[in-house]
This record gives C-alpha cells, structure tokens and sequence, in this order.
C-alpha cells in the first residue's frame, strides 16, 4: 500500500485506513495524523476569522445587558 500523503510505501502494522469524508485512504499513521492537526488548525484559524469579522467576537456583554460595577475596582 502507498500512502495517500507522503506517497512512500506503508509496511507493517504502520498501516492506517481512513474512511472520514475528504480523506479517504491509506495512511502512515503519523502522516494521518499530521494532517488531521494540520486541517484542524486551518480550521480554527478560519473559524476566528469568521467570528471576529462578523462582529460577534467584539461585543462580550449581551446587548441590553448593563455592567455591575465590582466592589473595590
């Protein structure tokens, strides 16, 4: 079997077969999961992008919501 990402022969029980949609294949168990960290951060990373350039990211306190001063501050 050929790895799907490295493209290098897999030997042994190094051998891992995905079936999750959009990476599907054989893998090196290492290869499969860099590249499940590597999609995860892609994806946060466009995900906070999201949040933050819609708006949502900046208002913390709900509207209509007033503050309550901390005793001491």
């Amino acid at each position: 079997m050929i790895c799907k990402s490295c493209n290098k022969e897999i030997e042994g029980s190094d051998l891992y077969l995905s079936k999750q949609a959009g990476m599907e294949g054989h893998y090196h168990w290492k290869c499969f999961v860099a590249l499940c960290r590597k999609a995860n951060k892609i994806g946060t990373q466009s995900l906070e992008g999201t949040v933050i350039s819609s708006g949502i990211y900046e208002s913390t306190t709900p509207s209509g919501v007033g503050k309550e001063p901390i005793e001491n501050d």
